[in-house]
């Protein structure tokens, strides 16, 4: 039987990883209720197909899956931001993560000597300047 105290942390869990997923996916949610209402689904329906015996849910804390309530309320974040915005294609949704990756991609390997003439060998190092 499940305790009042494990849904409540159920629901705290919830808010978490919703708000962890839409900020993750550069998305704005006003209404906390309904983010939190998605992420809760996502983890029910994920606690549901790991006690069926459908997968393997990993560890239990809380009487949670952690791994299961992490993938099962990104498909649910997921699903409804391309609801909400009428995408089908993954990159469609996901455009605005390439943006974070841009700085990393203008990085550039350098290469410095470290010893002088005098020591005989000169070793080369490779360094990432931006």
């Amino acid at each position: 039987m499940i305790d009042l105290g494990n849904v409540a942390a159920y629901g705290v869990i919830a808010f978490a990883l919703g708000t962890f997923w839409y900020e993750l996916l550069r998305r704005t949610q006003t209404d906390k209720l309904r983010l939190t209402a998605i992420s809760f689904f996502g983890i029910i329906v994920a606690e549901a197909v790991v006690a069926e015996g459908v997968f393997v849910g990993g560890p239990i804390v809380l009487g949670l899956h952690p791994f299961a309530a992490l993938i099962a309320s990104f498909a649910a974040v997921y699903i409804d931001i391309a609801w909400q915005e009428r995408k089908i294609w993954p990159w469609a949704v996901i455009e605005d993560l390439q943006q974070l990756a841009r700085p990393f991609k203008l990085m550039k390997k350098v290469k410095v000597s470290v010893g002088g003439e005098e020591a005989g060998e000169n070793q080369t190092t490779e360094r990432i300047a931006a």
